[in-house]
């Protein structure tokens, strides 16, 4: 990675080029499937591939990239497990560049494992790439759903790398038939009418592709996007995803599955019946909950990190509804965030014990990218008139906002 790198930034310094060049670090899948219920597919866990996407990424740094780019991704827990390693390695080396996320989605809309536009926002949203996107899967035609849905949805800069069409089984070997003309003519209106602001080609695509887009974009403007200067909040799951911006208010959070309020929720994380807590899930959906909490916490048993990370791991293809993590543990936070893929809010975070509990839980809320319930209690105990309220809540935001941003 680092000899690549090297070369690459060798070339772009001895081109003379008028236009910008930059040098570009791919980190492709690794071909497992982290966040599959089945154990042959799943490989190492959160903390196994972020070590391999670390030690990537500091060859491709060491070599001079201008970019990082994690690309033709299949499962949405690997890419948040990518992205963590990137940072963590640009901390270390105080070494700041851009992140590019693209993700490989099928004509129905859906990755690999079922994951689709909403659930990808979900997953990357808060963790602030520059761009996210689509690459690879099918051609420009058969990407366009998805890619309007992702136009339409997302406040961050999009990509788009299509094939040159549907791939053709041709005496054994994918052959891409799609023309370069053909190929530009259908992404043109992508970007001057829908506001795409990257495009490229991949599988079976080749310069004539390229010269064709440079050619049919020359000097035409990319549309704007109202949504790129609103707000979003995205949580999500393996298979579904809001934003909490948009939601209806008042926002409901389903609290059926808490060990702590639920006698009969506590019986069955005894019995580890996972299958009826489903239930309990999905009725609290078709009740209008847009979020669940999720506790597990059981005085009988010293095993809350582990329950929670199975259960949040059952529930994470299973439900659209996203999750709240609730719990007075870090630990038990971390666990729930290393097993579902997309985010979740974490709850929750006070002022007492001179804010050292709520700067655990902040660390990792930054770098999981999760909102947090924030309570008005100190170390005086809970505020009870609104003057208290509302310096608390002041206090609470100057911590939350302004230091850990």
């Amino acid at each position: 990675n680092k000899a690549a790198a090297l070369t690459a930034r060798k070339a772009v310094e001895s081109n003379k080029s008028q236009k910008p060049l930059f040098v570009c670090g791919t980190m492709g899948p690794t071909g497992f499937l982290p966040s599959s219920k089945d154990k042959s597919l799943i490989g190492g866990g959160f903390d196994d591939l972020c070590g391999i996407f670390e030690e990537q990424a500091n060859g491709l740094l060491d070599g001079g990239v201008d970019l990082f780019l994690i690309e033709t991704s299949q499962d949405l827990l690997e890419v948040r497990a990518a992205i963590y390693a990137l940072k963590q390695l640009m901390v270390k080396k105080n070494r700041f560049i851009p992140i590019q996320v693209q993700i490989t989605i099928d004509a129905t809309g859906r990755m690999l494992l079922g994951s689709g536009i909403e659930s990808f926002l979900g997953a990357v949203t808060a963790l602030s790439p520059s761009v996210i996107g689509i690459n690879c899967g099918t051609g420009p035609m058969e990407m366009l759903p998805s890619l309007n849905r992702l136009l339409e949805l997302s406040t961050l800069p999009v990509s788009a790398l299509p094939n040159a069409g549907m791939p053709q089984n041709i005496d054994g070997k994918a052959v891409y038939g799609m023309e370069p003309g053909d190929f530009a003519a259908v992404l043109e209106p992508v970007v001057t009418v829908s506001g795409l602001e990257i495009v490229g080609g991949c599988c079976g695509t080749n310069p004539d592709h390229i010269a064709a887009l440079a050619s049919i974009l020359k000097d035409k403007k990319v549309a704007p996007r109202p949504v790129r200067s609103s707000k979003s909040c995205w949580l999500s799951t393996g298979i579904g995803g809001i934003d909490l911006e948009k939601g209806s208010r008042p926002l409901i959070i389903g609290e059926r599955l808490n060990t702590q309020g639920s006698r009969k929720t506590k019986e069955l994380i005894l019995a580890s019946n996972y299958d009826e807590l489903l239930q309990i899930a999905h009725e609290q959906g078709k009740s209008g909950s847009s979020l669940l909490d999720i506790c597990v916490a059981i005085s009988e048993q010293d095993t809350e990190a582990q329950t929670m990370k199975n259960f949040v791991s059952f529930l994470s293809d299973r439900i659209a509804i996203p999750l709240c993590i609730d719990s007075t543990e870090p630990e038990v936070m971390t666990a729930a965030l290393k097993v579902n893929p997309g985010s979740v809010m974490l709850n929750s975070i006070n002022l007492e014990h001179n804010k050292e509990r709520a700067r655990k839980v902040l660390t990792l809320a930054r770098d999981f990218g999760c909102p947090v319930v924030a309570l008005t209690i100190d170390d005086e105990g809970m505020a009870k008139t609104v003057s208290r309220k509302v310096d608390l809540a002041h206090r609470l935001h100057e911590l939350v906002c302004g230091e850990y941003g």
